[in-house]
């Protein structure tokens, strides 16, 4: 399974990169690019970087070229609002890109997914107290993509998503606002980027305009479900350290695996059990990444 992706030098794009390329799902990662991405990146064995000059006008030989990936992840955008990269970036690409499929005999709709935000305006008339250009630019673009897979159904299917704010590790105190503020105002970059990959693979039953309570809620319920999984795995092993209350979420490194509840135990490399639990982190698509499985 082939996906593309722009955007993937800024935050929220690189974590779809990354994402992406975790999953087991997806065995290559088109990414298009104004300049290489970073050596520890680029030099991935799924990922495929193509050079853009100008993403106004896409080479036809370019499209072509992937015209069998499943989806795009769109995650590029400016801080301040520019028609050009807002508005007139994605729309040169869907309307390109379908041209393109147009020709093709049999295949399932492109999952076009478009990163928005919760405060666009799309009326663009309405008067906004602040940030009113960068708000309406980034709306009439959700409107349009929205509206192009409607006039395309059978040949496009658009989700746009639509998060609060963004918690990261790299701004300071934003994962304990996003706590405090609820699944409504905020989500977590992992989660949404999970999440976009999630619906490129797999979106077809999301409805098109997807807000920030429903991607928290996705990932909750993932979560869940892993915790599940591996409470029945290992409960055994659980009630022998005495744990009552288990996993949420694993993540794991060169020296131990750590397992985030309301009782947190660590397994040291040196554990018995420790390539066990590797073993099972793997196949649930989490030793690299948070990676949607809703068939878990």
């Amino acid at each position: 399974m082939k996906v593309l992706i722009t955007g993937a030098s800024g935050s929220i794009g690189g974590e779809c990169l990354t994402q992406c390329l975790a999953h087991p799902s997806i065995n290559t990662v088109v990414a298009f690019v104004r300049r290489e991405l970073p050596g520890d990146v680029s030099d991935h064995p799924k990922l495929n970087t193509v050079l853009i000059k100008d993403f106004a006008q896409w080479p036809q030989d370019v499209l072509e070229a992937h015209a069998d990936a499943i989806g795009m992840i769109w995650a590029m955008g400016s801080y301040k609002g520019s028609r050009t990269a807002d508005f007139e970036y994605p729309l040169a690409f869907i309307e390109s890109m379908a041209r393109v499929l147009e020709t093709k005999s049999t295949r399932p709709r492109f999952r076009y997914v478009h990163l928005g935000g919760m405060f666009t305006q799309q009326d663009q008339e309405k008067m906004l107290f602040f940030l009113d250009y960068p708000r309406k630019i980034r709306g009439l673009a959700e409107a349009k993509v929205v509206e192009f897979a409607e006039n395309h159904d059978s040949l496009w299917k658009t989700l746009v998503v639509r998060p609060g704010g963004v918690a990261t590790d790299k701004i300071m105190g934003s994962r304990m606002v996003a706590s405090m503020l609820g699944e409504n105002w905020c989500v977590r970059l992992e989660e949404l980027g999970a999440f976009m990959t999630y619906l490129a693979i797999d979106g077809e039953k999301e409805s098109s305009v997807i807000q920030n309570a429903h991607i928290t809620f996705a990932a909750l319920r993932s979560l869940s479900r892993l915790a599940e999984y591996l409470d029945s795995a290992f409960s055994w092993y659980f009630q022998s350290r005495g744990v009552t209350n288990r996993v949420g979420i694993a993540n794991t490194d060169d020296e131990y695996i750590k397992f985030y509840g309301l009782h947190g135990i660590s397994v040291s490399a040196d554990d018995p059990i420790f390539d066990l639990f590797s073993q099972i982190l793997v196949q649930l698509r989490t030793s690299e990444a948070l990676v949607f499985a809703p068939a878990l």
